[in-house]
Formats: structure tokens, C-alpha cells, sequence
């Protein structure tokens, strides 16, 4: 994936866009450098099959006007760390397109402070199907129950990450685990998709 690096609070925010491209099965580049938020550009990601029997499914980007759908402080509960608000991000890559995503910071500060990435998607075609949630059903990604249609969980050590889909949206949360005491345990996961649901919803 590359390095994650900042100077300050100035960041590349082309990784983080990268990152959770990968996640999603999207190899992009970007120019690495962050811009201002203006005005939303449309563009559309298609969600990589996790199998060759599995359909892929193309979703989009600039979903919601502000994908910071967790404040800092929520999110320091899930992550255990202590973290600003969220930042907006736009990442031009080099086909022209623009990625989005909402960033955050730990509170600290430093060369590495940036801790986690949130995303909203939405289906292309319509609600979320069947079809949605097996395509973003990644290899070793779990699922808590009871939670809106789906919520899976990626434990990896380096880059925790969760899957939420609602009758409506995606949403992807990514985290850097270097920067974390400990992998979020599945109640903390749960609570940060409860609060998303609700911040959807209104």
C-alpha cells in the first residue's frame, strides 16, 4: 500500500483514499497531494468480487454530502485513542476522478497521527442487495449479527476494518492499527454502527 506520511497536520491524503480503494478491491492512484472540498464530483468505484462466483457490484462515491459520520469523540471510543473530529478529504487521481473520504487525526498530533478513514458508499442501481453484501464479503471478514443488513468485520492487525450496509449505503470504517492499543472488540464495533445508522437516518 505504501507509507502513510504527514508533516504536521498537513497529510498525504492520497493514501488514505488508496488504502480503502484497495480494501474495496479498487486499485487507485492519485497525485498525492490533499485539496480543498468543493463541489462533489461523481464518480463511481466498483466493488472487486471476493471469488470468481461471486458479482461485482459498482458503487458510489459521494454518497453524502459529509461522510464524517462519527465525531471525534465517538470514534476515539471505538479506536481507544483519542482523536479529533473528522476531517473532509478530496483526492484528484490521475484519471481525473475524485475520491472522498472523512479523515482522523489523533488529538496528539505527530509524523503519523492520521488513525482512521471513513467512507460512504452507495449502490449504483438501487438499494443494497443480496448481491452488494456478497461482493463486499471479503475472505476472512466476520459477521456480527443483528446489525442493519450486515456489518463484517476485518481483524487484521495492521488495518482493522469494518463493513456496514443499510438498506441504502456502505459504509467502511479503516483503521491503522499502529496507532491503536488494541483491535476494536465487536461491542465497540457495533456501538460506532449503531451511531452511524442513526447518523444516516437523520
Amino acid at each position: 500500500m505504501g507509507v502513510y506520511s504527514a508533516i504536521g497536520r498537513t497529510t498525504v491524503a492520497g493514501f488514505v483514499v488508496s488504502a480503502l480503494a484497495v480494501a474495496g478491491g479498487c486499485a487507485l492512484t492519485v497525485d498525492g497531494n490533499p485539496v480543498a472540498v468543493s463541489e462533489r464530483t461523481s464518480t463511481t468505484t466498483a466493488s472487486a468480487p471476493t471469488s470468481k462466483t461471486k458479482p461485482t457490484v459498482a458503487l458510489e462515491e459521494h454518497a453524502v454530502d459529509d461522510e464524517c459520520v462519527l465525531t471525534g469523540a465517538q470514534i476515539s471510543t471505538l479506536t481507544g485513542v483519542s482523536l479529533d473530529d473528522g476531517q473532509a478529504t478530496r483526492t484528484k487521481r490521475s484519471d481525473g476522478t475524485w475520491g472522498q473520504s472523512c479523515t482522523y487525526y489523533l488529538t496528539a498530533g505527530g509524523i503519523l497521527s492520521f488513525t482512521a478513514s471513513i467512507k460512504v458508499l452507495r449502490p449504483k442501481d438501487g438499494p443494497v442487495t443480496d448481491d452488494v453484501i456478497a461482493s463486499i464479503t471479503r475472505p476472512g471478514a466476520r459477521k456480527v449479527p443483528g446489525v442493519a443488513r450486515t456489518l463484517l468485520i476485518e481483524d487484521k492487525a495492521d488495518y482493522p476494518q469494518s463493513w456496514l450496509a443499510t438498506d441504502k449505503f456502505v459504509t467502511t470504517i479503516f483503521l491503522v492499527g499502529s496507532n491503536l492499543p488494541s483491535p476494536p472488540t465487536d461491542e465497540r464495533w457495533t456501538a460506532a454502527a449503531q451511531e452511524v445508522i442513526t447518523k444516516l437516518a437523520s
